[in-house]
């Protein structure tokens, strides 16, 4: 997972702010840059079968720097935005959207409005990439889960099958 994270984020000229267990925090001055790495991100954990899905959530504003951490209400906002994300989608804020407007190479779906705690009713965007037309990102979710009970089924009947097993 961190060797992942830290090859994407580098590639993109971005910085990674800290990781705390499967959780990192990134940072780039281009939201137009950031949401490519999100969706890279994204993308590369979904086609590796040794980790989950990521949910991603952007947000671009300003931040407090502050002995190498970032702290604000921008930095609030993409971590509970994190929190609402489907496993595999990367959730925008409205000034994200607004960076990409007219950018075609990506695809914005509205959500509907959430409350977010301490930062009030916030309109969200979910974000592929326009080309990106082959799953929708409930069904990714359903279909990742799927395969995850599938794998946890098949270790549960060898363990039951295994000689010596009650």
């Amino acid at each position: 997972f961190e060797t992942t994270a830290y090859d994407i984020v580098a590639e993109h000229g971005g910085r990674i702010v800290k990781m705390i267990g499967d959780e990192v925090m990134f940072e780039v001055d281009d939201p137009v840059v950031g949401v490519e790495l999100a969706l890279e991100l994204a993308d590369a954990y979904h086609h590796d079968d040794s980790v989950s899905d990521v949910r991603v959530g952007i947000a671009c504003g300003p931040v407090l720097r502050r002995e190498g951490d970032l702290f604000g209400p921008t930095v609030n906002l993409a971590s509970r935005i994190v929190g609402i994300a489907y496993a595999g989608a990367v959730v925008a804020s409205g000034e994200v959207r607004d960076a990409l407007e007219g950018d075609e190479r990506f695809a914005l779906k509205s959500l509907r409005t959430r409350y977010l705690k301490g930062l009030g009713r916030v309109q969200l965007h979910a974000v592929r990439r326009a080309d990106d037309v082959a799953e929708g990102l409930a069904e990714r979710a359903r279909r990742r889960r799927g395969q995850v009970v599938d794998r946890v089924s098949d270790l549960v009947e060898r363990r039951l099958s295994a000689p010596g097993a009650a």
